[in-house]
């Protein structure tokens, strides 16, 4: 079995301009509160996508470096929370991007970012500090645009 060789398992805001969530599967999201009854970490559970190839020949077949890691969206204000819209409520969601569409607001000199989580099922806005991606387990080189259940770890 193939290895793939990870850059770091830990990405932050200084790495978004590196990171691409195109096509990545989301199986879970949650909201852990950490300070007061208003402010609150939104958590997803993804198959990231660390690479994506196509075999030269007939056929040209694609395969995928897939990972399940997990994007913490930290010090979500939940009360202002912008707009969760979704067409359909179900999971397997695909994203389509990720945006940082600027700062949203400072508070004690500190810059929250104003976030756009678009996917094919609906756009969630938020407000936030700050993005945090963990990689938790080695890529798997699969044909699948996601990751079996049997092996996410």
């Amino acid at each position: 079995m193939e290895n793939y060789a990870l850059m770091k398992k830990v990405w932050t805001n200084a790495d978004f301009d590196e990171l691409d969530w195109m096509g990545c599967q989301i199986h879970g999201m949650t909201i852990v509160k950490n300070r007061g009854w208003c402010v609150g970490d939104l958590v997803f559970d993804v198959d990231y996508i660390v690479e994506t190839r196509w075999e030269d020949g007939p056929g040209q077949k694609k395969w995928s470096w897939i990972a399940p890691a997990t994007i913490t969206f930290k010090e979500v204000n939940i009360a202002w929370m912008n707009s969760i819209m979704c067409d359909t409520i179900s999971f397997g969601w695909d994203v389509l991007a990720i945006d940082r569409l600027g700062v949203s607001f400072t508070s004690d000199g500190v810059d929250y970012y104003k976030w756009q989580i678009e996917m094919e099922n609906g756009t969630i806005l938020i407000d936030a500090l700050s993005l945090e991606m963990v990689i938790r387990r080695k890529p798997i080189k699969t044909s699948k645009g996601y990751l079996p259940a049997a092996v996410r770890g």
